[in-house]
């Protein structure tokens, strides 16, 4: 473990952003604070390095308190997402700056500018300045003057969040691959939950200020343990309905099998099941519904099937033409091993 953050509450005036928030990263890993605007990930992010300071808690650098320390005095670098690159200044000063203020000498800059300008593939782009540079470059830049000051950790603000899109995804794979190579620990804030299930070890998710979960992308794509997660990260069926016996939720007038849970009957539940793990078919299965749309998506087929008054979505491959109509009445089926069910709010 390299850093440890431990009951932090976080006030803005009366406005609670952050609220006991505890987690552990460990030395070396990708981990992504993912969560909608204004759930407080950037809040944590800035606590980390020291810009904001919390009103209680604590937050542990390799055992050593560093909650009150001012942002110079950590051993951590930040990424902005505007890059806050000095536009007066060559890609070269830019990448010195740092180095500069730890008066280091005049050939160890050198080479580390040299070796960062290798590092981000920008060898010979050293006197340009950043206005010379397109968006990626910039990018490439920023990372390479946090990095060239060693630090034990790498802060990632919605980096790449001013980019298109084919640039983004060019940049998520650089950065995976720059993690890789530098084998330092990267803390990424975003709120593209493709770019976090893509690029992350682990991912905490928040949610109005909470933590509320933590786990590697698959755990918490197919294994969410609140609604939220479900609802938020990726396409979810999430349908509502009252335990109507053990295991069991009634949907629509139409009793669903669930996994096993401890909810009382009368409780008012939802269960959750991704598109993909959803089949179709015409003579038997969990809810019976009827086809309301067909939507052709590349690779991809969805059905939108009406059950009752619940819209469910499955998806297939278009190797065969849709063997399903607008209209038509179909029974659903899943495994329950791969769907959740949580007790609504």
């Amino acid at each position: 473990m390299i850093l440890e953050i431990k009951n932090i509450e976080k006030f803005y005036d009366k406005n609670h952003v952050v609220k006991n928030l505890n987690l552990t990263i460990q030395e070396g890993e990708f981990l992504t604070i993912l969560g909608p605007s204004g759930c407080g990930k950037t809040t944590t992010l800035r606590m980390i390095a020291g810009f904001e300071l919390p009103q209680s808690g604590t937050i542990t650098l390799k055992g050593n308190d560093i909650t009150k320390l001012p942002p110079h005095q950590r051993p951590v670098n930040t990424v902005f997402q505007n890059y806050a690159l000095f536009p007066n200044m060559t890609v070269a000063e830019n990448i010195a700056f740092g180095l500069q203020q730890k008066n280091k000498s005049k050939a160890e800059i050198k080479q580390k500018v040299g070796e960062m300008l290798e590092m981000v593939r920008l060898n010979g782009f050293d006197n340009r300045k950043p206005q010379e540079l397109s968006g990626g470059q910039q990018q490439r830049v920023a990372i390479a003057r946090a990095v060239a000051n060693d630090p034990m950790i790498l802060l990632l603000d919605e980096p790449l969040g001013a980019l298109d899109l084919k640039l983004r995804k060019n940049m998520q794979a650089e950065l995976k691959s720059l993690h890789k190579e530098l084998n330092k620990t990267f803390i990424y804030v975003t709120h593209d939950q493709e770019e976090a299930l893509t690029m992350s070890d682990r991912i905490a998710v928040m949610n109005q200020g909470v933590l509320e979960q933590v786990s590697d992308s698959h755990n918490l794509y197919y294994h969410p343990q609140t609604r939220f997660v479900a609802d938020f990260i990726g396409e979810a069926n999430i349908l509502n309905g009252t335990i109507s016996a053990q295991n069991t939720l009634q949907i629509n007038g139409q009793n669903v099998p669930t996994p096993n849970h401890n909810l009382n009957i009368g409780t008012r539940a939802s269960l959750f099941v991704r598109p993909e793990n959803v089949t179709i078919n015409k003579t038997n299965g969990k809810l019976a519904g009827l086809v309301v749309d067909v939507i052709f998506v590349g690779i991809i087929r969805k059905y939108v099937i009406l059950c009752g008054t619940q819209r469910i979505t499955m998806t297939e491959t278009t190797r065969n033409e849709s063997t399903y109509t607008i209209n038509e009445k179909v029974c659903l089926d899943w495994d329950i091993a791969k769907t959740s069910v949580f007790e609504d709010n």
